[in-house]
């Protein structure tokens, strides 16, 4: 799993210094301006 991350992080990162997968790791902002709610749903 963690290198699946790691994979699709390096895939996107183009030559840049440190790969991140921002739109994972700040979901919540995204969420937040989708639905005005930063919770996820929970099953």
């Amino acid at each position: 799993m963690l290198e699946d991350d790691v994979d699709r992080a390096l895939s996107g990162a183009d030559g840049r210094h440190t790969p991140h997968l921002l739109d994972e790791a700040l979901g919540w902002h995204s969420r937040f301006m989708r639905t005005g709610s930063m919770l996820s749903q929970q099953p």
